[in-house]
């Protein structure tokens, strides 16, 4: 009996049912959209940091972790860590994630020596380290998705930035 009132519910009113099918299905393909978005954000970020060598990453509250963006930590307590028994290095990092060719994308602002200290220094595949104001080091990845290399010039956060190294 339960089962013709609903084939007969469904059959009399054909349009309210098929907008219902329609809601639900958007709904589930935008969590699923959502999910892999993250996912993938997620796990291209961990790929890309997994060998700088870092132990621990300290985020303050400006840090928005679903979009890694912001200042982690203000540069103050750079000099606190430095004092902690056992850390060698202390490597202050910038991440802003950007809208740029080809997709989103996380800028890396970096002090070099620091962070060269940390991770052992990059492997450069050409050209070289910062020299300039508005130099930018790229990495293998982005340069060859968007047919980049040393001396391009590229357009990022409103500035144009000229590729000095590709790690």
């Amino acid at each position: 009996m339960t089962n013709s009132m609903i084939v007969a519910n469904i059959l009399h009113r054909p349009m309210r049912t098929a907008v219902s099918v329609i809601a639900v299905a958007i709904q589930v393909t935008l969590v699923l959209l959502v999910v892999g978005m993250t996912t993938w954000m997620r796990v291209d970020n961990a790929r890309r940091q997994e060998g700088i060598g870092a132990d621990i990453m300290f985020c303050g509250s400006t840090f928005q972790a679903f979009f890694l963006s912001g200042a982690p930590m203000s540069m103050k307590f750079q000099q606190i860590l430095d004092q902690v028994p056992g850390v060698k290095v202390v490597a202050p990092v910038l991440i802003q994630t950007t809208l740029a060719a080809g997709g989103v994308s996380n800028v890396y602002g970096i002090d070099l020596p620091t962070y060269s200290a940390l991770s052992g220094g990059f492997n450069y595949r050409s050209g070289g380290p910062f020299e300039h104001p508005y130099d930018v080091l790229i990495d293998d990845l982005h340069a060859r998705n968007n047919k980049l290399k040393v001396g391009d010039s590229m357009q990022l956060l409103a500035h144009t930035f000229r590729v000095c190294g590709i790690v």
